[in-house]
């Protein structure tokens, strides 16, 4: 990770308006964050230093960037000043200027391992092929995890799903029927995807999100090992993901994530 100064801080009345998420202050307005030293924009991330603020850059790689929530969180890494790679199969067909991509698959460890070579870190938003798909996300996650322990690349976040693990008492009726059924098979996946995070020596974190929307983005979301999980746009939870890759509240921990 790296820095650069893009000037100083002047928070306004509506900046400081606190809302719960987790553990943390999370303010609405600009979306500030104030923890420590630390000052969190929902368009950048920055560092209160010396009175100017400075963004903190991060080089990661994307993984699943053409999803539906992979395609966000290649826009919400660029719009916060990160250098990103996009990578997927199709990448070719995103348009998000700044952005750099890495035509691939999850499933070629020697292409994982090109991409992930000069990155500080990833995130990785695999999706499901079908409801008979039983290893993608954990295969493909286990690619990302061996190429950046072979390449010293520390950070790793990862999307899995409320629900699986302690979250399970979260997350409403109505979802663990559909994972006890119907999703059972992605809902194994996940649990093997995160077995797969959880043993691998990475400063990793693992977020949880509710049932996802394609609705625009509310700007806000709480985190929360406890509250009741429901729903949550990918827009939110695209903001989520990218807001891990410099925190260190949640290094190597779960968290679940809702509207």
């Amino acid at each position: 990770m790296h820095r650069r100064a893009v000037g100083r801080l002047v928070p306004t009345a509506d900046d400081l308006r606190p809302v719960a998420v987790g553990g943390a202050l999370r303010c609405s307005g600009a979306a500030v964050e104030l923890r420590r030293h630390l000052v969190h924009y929902s368009a950048a991330t920055e560092v209160l230093t010396g009175g100017s603020i400075e963004e903190v850059v991060v080089r990661v790689v994307v993984f699943g960037a053409t999803g539906k929530t992979g395609s966000h969180v290649c826009r919400v890494a660029v719009e916060q000043g990160h250098q990103v790679t996009a990578f997927g199969r199709s990448v070719e067909r995103l348009d998000h200027a700044g952005l750099d991509i890495h035509k691939g698959d999850v499933f070629d460890a020697d292409s994982v391992a090109e991409a992930v070579v000069a990155h500080e870190g990833a995130i990785v938003c695999l999706g499901s092929t079908g409801l008979r798909d039983t290893s993608t996300l954990s295969t493909g996650t286990k690619a990302v995890v061996d190429a950046m322990v072979e390449h010293d690349a520390e950070r790793l976040v990862v999307m899995s799903a409320a629900g699986v693990g302690e979250s399970w008492q979260q997350i409403p009726l109505s979802s663990k029927v559909l994972f006890r059924t119907m999703l059972r098979r992605v809902f194994a996946d996940h649990e093997a995807q995160e077995a797969v995070v959880r043993q691998s020596p990475l400063d990793w974190t693992i977020v949880r999100p509710a049932v996802l929307k394609d609705d625009p983005g509310t700007g806000s979301y709480v985190a929360t090992n406890s509250g009741s999980i429901t729903k949550i746009t990918r827009a939110d939870v695209a903001a989520c993901l990218v807001d891990q890759l410099d925190k260190p509240d949640f290094s190597r921990q779960s968290i679940s994530v809702t509207n």
